[in-house]
């Protein structure tokens, strides 16, 4: 096996995901060892989990080489199942993404919410989510991550999760990025359904119940 080398930029993911854009998935993004170990540790994590079989044995094979001067095959496939280990396979969550007309309106309500209490910061965080879903940002769920394709900077991705967003508003703090407030909106929207399921569920067992108290009342009428 040869070695290879390339150039990876701060926010590209491999170009193998079929969930992000277009753009990330007809060009090859290669990787830039410096740069990926310069990462915060959950960033570094979830790029990790967005690599393919091939981007994984280019970054191992660059490690190995800077640490040792070469590298063997085995030696690679080694230290992939290590860091696969301690970071995580690819694995796709289940959690469903609502359409981009139910999340504009709950951000629009939870915008107007917020103006009228005169928090202008939050208010204008969930205007930037309105407009930006609109127009068209594609997101996904990945391993509890939230990835969320630049609509400004075609071809870039932000990981977000409650510690955080890698995006540059991100790291300045959170009323100041518009895919943190997606994605406390998008945890509230599920939280809403789960107790709207749990409501409808008891009220079906309610019903149930009243059914078969009303048969079995029946039954013991006709017999009496």
């Amino acid at each position: 096996m040869g070695r290879t080398s390339a150039t990876f930029h701060g926010n590209y993911y491999n170009a193998e995901d079929e969930a992000i854009t277009a753009e990330l998935r007809s060009s090859h993004v290669a990787i830039d060892l410096v740069a990926f170990e310069a990462l915060p540790a959950e960033v570094k994590a979830a790029r990790w989990r967005q690599f393919d079989a091939a981007a994984k044995h280019q970054l191992v094979a660059l490690k190995l080489t800077a640490l040792f001067g070469d590298w063997d095959a085995d030696a690679v496939e080694y230290h992939i199942a290590k860091l696969d280990a301690k970071w995580g396979a690819a694995e796709i969550s289940d959690l469903a993404i609502p359409s981009a007309e139910q999340i504009a309106d709950a951000a629009q309500e939870a915008g107007d919410l917020a103006w009228r209490h005169g928090d202008r910061a939050t208010g204008g965080q969930f205007d930037r989510v309105r407009m930006n879903v609109l127009s068209g940002a594609r997101l996904r769920w990945h391993a509890g991550d939230l990835l969320i394709s630049s609509v400004n900077n075609p071809g870039a991705v932000y990981v977000v999760n409650r510690r955080g967003c890698s995006c540059p508003a991100g790291q300045k703090g959170k009323q100041t990025c518009w895919h943190i407030g997606l994605l406390e909106l998008l945890i509230d929207i599920q939280q809403t359904a789960a107790e709207s399921a749990d409501i409808d569920a008891d009220a079906a067992a309610e019903r149930q119940l009243r059914d078969r108290i009303t048969a079995a009342r029946a039954r013991y009428l006709e017999a009496a």
